[in-house]
């Protein structure tokens, strides 16, 4: 009898390698290749084959749609993102934050709540797709660096997240919106953030294909260029001034700790200034207007009220 084609056969505790021939129920070894012998492939387990192209939760390809549908509700994003600038950010000052908050109420005001996988992709999401990967690994880095006695004192009882809850829609929209081949800042920065909590300060040496890809995506995206006439928002130029920054940082601590040469040996092949200490807005020129005597630098202030 034939089996259907979307199922395959395998029973490891029947097989008796390198031969060609099979255990049977009462210890005796039937040929395989026998056709009176061998028994009908329904009598073994069968597994089916499953497309890891394929959505597990609504059987189509993978889309954003499907990626949007596995994040957590607005408010439950809103508690994560408010831990994630009280523990990661510091660490990892990448954002321009009060440019990721317009974003984040932005990109809420037009997501489907209802988790529909074929729920229609909004203007925000299709202008810019890989702030759906930043989000991802936002939640991702909050959720692993987090203790989980603090994540249910913020979310409660009924709330039950895990790192990889949150993992697998960071790595899958990343793809999905092109990364590493067609990377922009939100992508690179959801990559360092989700790959950054694998690398331990003692095992900074196993972290040189981590380190070595994002260096190579910088200088491929003109980071380590600041280029006044290039038309770049101010959001986007300090953006970029943090992601190579710490990128470079990330260079030395690995050098230092493996002995090796860091990748960033010549300071001519870069222009790009440092990181300014506070927020810039839009159509502010001078210093003056940005900060005031008493003013105190809104470091890690990000509002989603």
């Amino acid at each position: 009898m034939s089996h259907p084609s979307q199922y395959q056969h395998f029973n490891a505790d029947n097989l008796d390698y390198p031969s060609r021939r099979r255990r049977s129920a009462d210890g005796r070894f039937l040929d395989w290749g026998n056709p009176r012998t061998k028994p009908s492939p329904f009598d073994e387990i069968r597994w089916p084959k499953i497309d890891p192209s394929q959505c597990k939760f609504c059987g189509r390809r993978y889309t954003l749609a499907c990626i949007l549908a596995m994040l957590p509700d607005q408010d439950t994003c809103e508690k994560l993102c408010h831990l994630f600038c009280a523990t990661v950010f510091p660490l990892i000052p990448l954002l321009h934050l009060p440019s990721f908050a317009d974003d984040f109420r932005a990109f809420w005001e037009e997501t489907d709540s209802t988790g529909r996988h074929d729920a229609e992709i909004g203007p925000f999401v299709r202008k810019k797709p890989g702030f759906v990967c930043l989000l991802s690994s936002i939640l991702f880095a909050t959720l692993a660096s987090v203790s989980p006695l603090r994540l249910k004192n913020v979310l409660g009882d009924d709330i039950d997240l895990a790192p990889g809850d949150m993992y697998f829609p960071a790595v899958a929209s990343g793809m999905l919106t092109g990364f590493p081949r067609k990377p922009s800042l939100y992508t690179l920065a959801g990559y360092i953030f989700a790959q950054s909590q694998f690398v331990r300060e003692e095992d900074f040496p196993d972290s040189q294909e981590f380190i070595n890809t994002a260096f190579r995506i910088a200088l491929g995206m003109g980071l380590h260029r600041d280029i006044p006439e290039a038309g770049f928002s101010v959001a986007e130029r300090e953006m970029r001034r943090r992601l190579w920054w710490y990128i470079l940082h990330l260079d030395v601590m690995s050098s230092a700790s493996s002995g090796l040469s860091p990748l960033f040996i010549d300071e001519k092949m870069a222009n790009t200034d440092m990181v300014s200490p506070y927020y810039q807005n839009e159509g502010v020129a001078t210093e003056e207007h940005r900060q005031s005597e008493n003013e105190t630098p809104p470091y890690f202030l990000l509002s989603l009220d």
